[in-house]
């Protein structure tokens, strides 16, 4: 129900509160999944998901919940620029306490969230990534996202993370192509390096 109305929040306080509730729910979800080689885990969790009456009960909610902490998703410590108000592009020289503890939560959770399912989360940030092909290009919005992909490394088997990746760096190959303007093109190698490092 949390997730399901409140998907956006007013302020950093709020939204932190909220993770900490989701983070436990998330964590419960998956200490009940299979562990294990992760080659076999995929077919596992296929199989818990058609059978587990939880797993289905919270599946549209799970999917909605990796939505949100991808949205939600902020600046880790290893990005030296960021956008400013106005949505200029600006070298930060730290990043904030609270920032990086948001990040290191976010972080987990979605990690998690996408052990949970794999393919979900594949799908909804190959989706969002889509998006961004499309104008107005949106640098904030790109490095959200990609700051997510980084977030979920080594979450996946190996096929499925290397398929994953692979559509991730295309799309921002293309999307650095056919973007215009330096800064613009600054905020795509930035997350090109973010995103194989």
């Amino acid at each position: 129900a949390v997730v399901s109305t409140q998907s956006t929040w007013g302020s950093t306080e709020l939204f932190k509160i909220t993770l900490s509730f989701l983070s436990v729910f998330v964590k419960d979800i998956h200490r009940k999944m299979p562990k294990g080689n992760p080659m076999q885990n995929e077919m596992l969790i296929q199989h818990q998901k058609a059978t587990d009456a939880r797993l289905q009960l919270y599946s549209a909610t799970l999917m909605e919940l990796r939505i949100i902490m991808v949205n939600q998703m902020v600046k880790p410590k290893e990005v030296l620029i960021s956008h400013d108000d106005n949505g200029n592009v600006v070298r930060v020289e730290a990043a904030e306490t609270v920032t990086l503890e948001l990040h290191k939560a976010i972080q987990e959770c979605l990690y998690l969230l996408t052990q949970v399912d794999p393919s979900d989360m594949h799908k909804q940030i190959s989706s969002k990534l889509d998006q961004q092909t499309q104008p107005p290009f949106n640098g904030a919005e790109l490095s959200t996202l990609c700051w997510a992909v980084g977030a979920v490394s080594n979450s996946m088997s190996e096929n499925v993370e290397k398929n994953f990746l692979v559509h991730v760096i295309k799309v921002l190959l293309t999307l650095c192509e056919n973007t215009r303007g330096k800064a613009n093109k600054a905020v795509i190698a930035s997350n090109i390096m973010y995103v194989v490092r």
